[in-house]
């Protein structure tokens, strides 16, 4: 494990395809970029102990807040705060990405990837025109924004909402949640079977001619199977419209 060089931005090979990070508390902000290489660099850190470490194993970079954290896991407090940021190629399809953090936001931006994790407390994450296969995210009150494709998620929450603008027509959505809200957008040709497992959840939806069928809510060929499971759980399905409310991010536009 070493340590990152104050101020300084290292590059790795662009056959990297599993990036994991654990951070505390910050912004940690991943975007597809005009670059050759996998970059990554950290704001303004005036104590080197707080610097992050990282390691490459075979294909796989490692990624933690500092070596207090290496050491004593998430019990730094707030006193230490910085963000990560990562930029990869544009054409960089990614295995995984598995992030752990206490109180830290996230940011994707044109991201491709085949497996993502996001273990979080209460920070927030925004993905803007990412397509992710499998998206997993496990939160007790961040809410989560999503903008692009993926084919399954799995949200699990507290109090914690999902909102997304989904361009294609996903295979599955699990969501478990307290009192956290479903809100998604989708294809006009869509087909979704919805089943809802709460003491007073409601559901909203665009979509004319949704029947019940052995207790579940069907649109279409119901293809895309939704589950939520929550004591309050709200569910919004909107129809997907051609104008996005998340503008197309600019890859050559400096993000610090």
């Amino acid at each position: 494990v070493q340590p990152l060089p104050n101020e300084e931005e290292l590059a790795f090979p662009a056959d990297i395809n599993e990036i994991e990070i654990e951070w505390v508390t910050g912004d940690i902000v991943i975007m597809a970029k005009d670059v050759k290489e996998i970059t990554i660099s950290e704001s303004d850190v005036t104590d080197e102990r707080y610097s992050l470490q990282y390691q490459v194993r075979d294909t796989k970079l490692e990624i933690i807040f500092c070596e207090d954290a290496l050491l004593s896991g998430f019990s730094l407090g707030k006193d230490v705060v910085k963000d990560l940021y990562i930029e990869v190629p544009m054409d960089w399809t990614g295995k995984s990405i598995e992030i752990d953090a206490a109180s830290a936001n996230v940011e994707m931006h044109n991201i491709t990837l085949k497996e993502m994790d996001f273990d979080g407390a209460d920070g927030t994450a925004d993905f803007q025109h990412c397509h992710i296969s499998d998206l997993d995210i496990d939160t007790a009150s961040g809410d989560v924004y999503y903008l692009g494709t993926l084919d399954t998620l799995d949200f699990d929450a507290a109090s914690a909402s999902f909102a997304g603008d989904l361009q294609n027509t996903p295979s599955r959505i699990d969501m478990d949640s307290m009192s956290g809200k479903l809100d998604i957008a989708l294809p006009e040709d869509c087909g979704y079977t919805l089943t809802m497992d709460g003491m007073s959840s409601r559901l909203s939806s665009d979509f004319e001619g949704t029947s019940m069928k052995n207790g579940s809510h069907v649109y279409g060929d119901g293809r895309c199977r939704i589950n939520v499971d929550g004591m309050d759980c709200d569910v919004t399905i909107r129809k997907l419209e051609t104008y996005f409310i998340y503008p197309t991010i600019d890859p050559t536009e400096e993000t610090r």
